[in-house]
């Protein structure tokens, strides 16, 4: 049995791997990267991160309704602008961190 001094532990292999690129790491990792790096990749991660911004506030804007805050017809209307540009300001800063 051999002691575990004298092999690196798993950790550090596998940083080792990580700092080397991922070279290495599964058989698939280099090109699920590549992939994850392509235009429609970054266009569909950008459009979900959008729908789950406007899902989020949306649910926000319906939860203080459901305790009567913004139940009048100009006050629901105004929030759901303000959903709306809200998740798209989301999905503005989510194409800076994704592009």
């Amino acid at each position: 049995m051999r002691s575990p001094t004298t092999r690196p532990s798993s950790c550090l292999r596998l940083g080792a791997l990580y700092a080397n690129g991922g070279e290495g790491l599964a058989p698939g990792y280099a090109a699920a990267a590549r992939l994850m790096s392509s235009i429609p990749a970054k266009a569909a991660a950008t459009l979900f991160l959008w729908a789950l911004a406007h899902h989020v506030l949306a649910g926000v804007r319906h939860l203080l309704m459901d305790v009567d805050l913004g139940s009048s017809l100009a006050i629901a209307r105004r929030s759901a602008w303000s959903v709306n540009l809200l998740g798209a300001l989301l999905a503005i800063l989510a194409l800076e961190a994704i592009w």
